[in-house]
């Protein structure tokens, strides 16, 4: 599935690690601060629509360990634990030159 935006180097890997150029990472980190600087728990939709990604993949994510909270059928990603996994899953790949 094709992303299309700021974010659109975004990619979740087998590992989901967030591999990203420069440009991406320079916008997750701020994404991670207005994250953080929430008073309320985010939707899965609100996340997915901030990082560029389809709910689906948020629900990938939280199976592999991103914070949620489950209140009965509706999950909630609390902002500060959020923006947390965000910095901690977040790697740099730049790419070598080609010859």
């Amino acid at each position: 599935m094709a992303h299309h935006g700021p974010l659109a180097p975004l990619a979740i890997v087998s590992s989901f690690y967030l591999d990203l150029s420069r440009q991406a990472v320079t916008n997750l980190m701020t994404i991670a601060e207005t994250i953080r600087s929430r008073k309320q728990a985010m939707s899965v939709v609100e996340f997915g629509e901030m990082l560029g990604i389809s709910k689906y993949s948020v629900y990938k994510l939280i199976k592999r360990g991103l914070p949620a909270i489950h209140l009965g059928a509706s999950i909630r990603l609390d902002p500060v634990q959020t923006a947390d996994w965000l910095d901690q899953h977040t790697t740099t790949k730049i790419p070598q030159r080609q010859r």
